[in-house]
């Protein structure tokens, strides 16, 4: 081969090495764009996966942040709560002591106006001890229209069965609450009693009461009177047509459209009422009779014969002339069989200290509106020991 051959053969030799390796570098550097672009492509994916899951996190922990502050919220208004009762309570303490203290006996005894007044004198008051109050809070007074009576519910203080003619028909001494009338720009103010006329047999209800209405600021208007109530149906209503003037009612205790309303009474005498029996004791009654006194050798038979009627009357007097077998009794009757409601069963409880029956009925308070419906118009009526429950009571269902 001559020499211009093999110049020619080595210059195609690298002209094809050339060639070669162009063509790995391309085949390369496709290679490494190919490898790149999905490395690219997973990156911005992982990105925004990281992006959200951030988001997300930010979103709950925002969430997280108010359910936070909700319950900071709401436990501050618990706590806000628990003090304003207790502070309530404290002060309600302080006064009932204030009242405690006022009560107190004096040589002349200041005029009975409440519950509690006429249990701390009951002796003093009346012979009989035949003592209540009436209370009643009347609503929307702006509707309140010229010879328009208002009534409240009906009660029974005292109640003893008697006949009508000889129909063999129970009835019961009832008295309204408060029995109301707007009459030509004053506030007539009354109270009525629910007896029947009777013409066969002569009844008289000898009673003194005081008409009472207040306000929250303790502001109060009242009027002490002296009525009979009697069969012929001659006044069975008694009050005054003019116990205060309306505009005076209205400026002075009317608030939130409402006022509030007592009556005060203490029966001093009852003729004609009870049942011959019920003051019979002798051997007639033996057999209607499970309990024997001896007095003197004489025995004295008493009826056992307890009921809804009979049992507020038989109370007072065994807690009188202090006859624990007689409470007993009277306790089991109201503890099984008295269909009476919670709030009268309450007061009877603390009125004659039956301590079983005011056991049960604190047992049957289970909600907040079981606490209202045995609180008195007057909460400083109420007994400092049931207060006292009552608010633990309200605590625990809180």
């Amino acid at each position: 081969m001559t020499e211009g051959n093999e110049n020619k053969f080595s210059a195609d030799v690298a002209a094809n090495d050339s060639t070669a390796d162009d063509q790995r570098v391309k085949q390369l550097k496709s290679e490494n764009e190919n490898k790149t672009g999905v490395s690219d492509s997973t990156i911005q994916s992982v990105h925004k996966m990281c992006q959200e899951l951030l988001e997300k996190q930010n979103t709950l922990e925002t969430s997280i942040s108010g359910i936070v502050e909700k319950l900071r919220l709401a436990e501050e208004n618990f706590k806000n709560l628990k003090q304003d009762l207790q502070e309530k309570f404290d002060s309600t303490q302080v006064k009932q002591n204030e009242i405690d203290e006022t009560l107190k006996p004096v040589v002349s005894p200041p005029p009975v106006y409440s519950t509690r007044d006429f249990q701390e004198n009951k002796g003093k008051m009346s012979t009989s001890g035949k003592c209540f109050v009436l209370k009643h809070t009347f609503n929307n007074i702006s509707s309140f229209k010229n010879n328009t009576y208002f009534f409240s519910e009906k009660e029974n203080h005292f109640g003893v069965p008697w006949w009508v003619s000889s129909i063999n028909v129970v009835h019961y001494i009832l008295y309204r609450r408060i029995y109301m009338e707007r009459n030509d720009g004053c506030l007539s103010f009354f109270l009525s009693c629910l007896l029947p006329e009777n013409n066969e047999n002569t009844w008289e209800i000898d009673f003194e009461f005081e008409l009472k209405i207040v306000n929250p600021s303790a502001n109060e208007n009242r009027r002490k009177l002296c009525h009979v109530f009697k069969n012929d149906g001659s006044g069975l209503a008694c009050g005054l047509s003019k116990f205060i003037a309306w505009e005076e009612l209205e400026d002075d205790f009317v608030v939130d459209d409402c006022f509030c309303a007592e009556i005060a009474v203490n029966v001093k005498r009852m003729t004609g009422i009870y049942k011959e029996n019920l003051r019979s004791f002798d051997e007639t009654m033996k057999e209607f009779s499970d309990v024997v006194l001896i007095v003197n050798d004489e025995k004295f038979y008493v009826l056992k014969l307890v009921s809804k009627i009979t049992i507020e009357g038989i109370l007072m007097v065994a807690d009188m002339f202090d006859t624990p077998l007689i409470i007993q009794k009277c306790e089991n009757f109201l503890l099984k069989e008295s269909k009476k409601r919670l709030k009268k069963k309450l007061e009877m409880s603390i009125r004659y200290n039956l301590d079983a029956l005011k056991k049960q009925c604190i047992s049957e308070i289970k909600s907040i509106d079981d606490i209202k419906s045995v609180i008195p118009g007057d909460i400083h009526d109420m007994d400092s020991s049931i207060m006292a429950e009552l608010f633990q009571k309200f605590l625990k269902l809180h």
